[in-house]
């Protein structure tokens, strides 16, 4: 980590909030049993699958598809195409980015994570606002491309920019897909972060020798328009940060509900 010593404290507090969040499940458990818990625990998950609400995209059967590029990896190759087919079937969105061009010699190829971010932040967007982001919510979006590619790096390929390059495009092609199944929910397309350099080293001046650094994002262009309102001037693409779900596990179970 370059930042070791600011970033200490925001360490701390999301393992303080995780630690806390223990403590209290404990307590429920220990006061109404772990089966009745559990109960309630699948009904908030049941309670958030899109399909069980009006309005939302799977009523938008069909196949579409959405297409986009990243204009370089910054080590010779340029013009590296994303692409992506939206399914949206009766109870499942599969977001597939087959047809995507191989991994780079650069630091923007996508991890698993942000792979299954970038397919499902676009379509969270589109359902219905009272329906909750968890997992019962992403139980009927899944993403998937090759291994290899931009969108799906293979070790040892560097994935070090992987939440907004290529996260940023990734999300962008879906939401071109889904501007053609659903335009009234669908806004116009955001600008990219076109400049980010980090800076960092040691600062001797004062005999310690601390870690410094500096991180810019620099020249976004704004987020698009909806039918609904007015887009925003001096932002990017909603950055993919990945999910930290056991996938594997999790695609399993959504395999054995479609009878698969």
């Amino acid at each position: 980590m370059r930042y070791r010593d600011w970033l200490y404290g925001d360490l701390m507090a999301q393992l303080g909030s995780i630690w806390t969040g223990r403590k209290r499940l404990l307590e429920v458990v220990e006061q109404y049993g772990s089966d009745e818990t559990m109960l309630y625990v699948e009904a908030i998950l049941d309670h958030a699958e899109p399909a069980h609400a009006p309005g939302n995209p799977l009523d938008a059967e069909g196949e579409y598809l959405g297409e986009t590029w990243i204009d370089s990896d910054g080590q010779g190759s340029t013009d590296i195409y994303v692409r992506a087919t939206v399914r949206i079937g009766e109870d499942h969105v599969e977001v597939d980015y087959t047809g995507s061009a191989p991994q780079t010699g650069g630091a923007g190829n996508s991890s698993t994570g942000v792979l299954q971010a970038a397919a499902a932040a676009p379509v969270l967007c589109c359902i219905d606002p009272a329906i909750p982001h968890n997992d019962g919510c992403l139980r009927h979006v899944t993403g998937k491309a090759p291994e290899g590619t931009v969108c799906n790096a293979k070790y040892p390929a560097s994935t070090a920019l992987a939440t907004i390059v290529p996260g940023d495009p990734m999300q962008d092609a879906v939401w071109k897909a889904l501007a053609k199944a659903m335009p009234e929910r669908v806004s116009a397309g955001y600008g990219r972060v076109h400049c980010e350099p980090v800076l960092s080293g040691i600062d001797r001046r004062d005999g310690v020798n601390s870690d410094w650094g500096c991180m810019l994002f620099n020249g976004a262009a704004g987020g698009g328009a909806s039918p609904v309102g007015d887009g925003w001037p001096v932002i990017g693409t909603i950055a993919a940060l990945g999910r930290t779900a056991d996938f594997e596990h999790r695609n399993a179970r959504v395999a054995a509900s479609n009878g698969g």
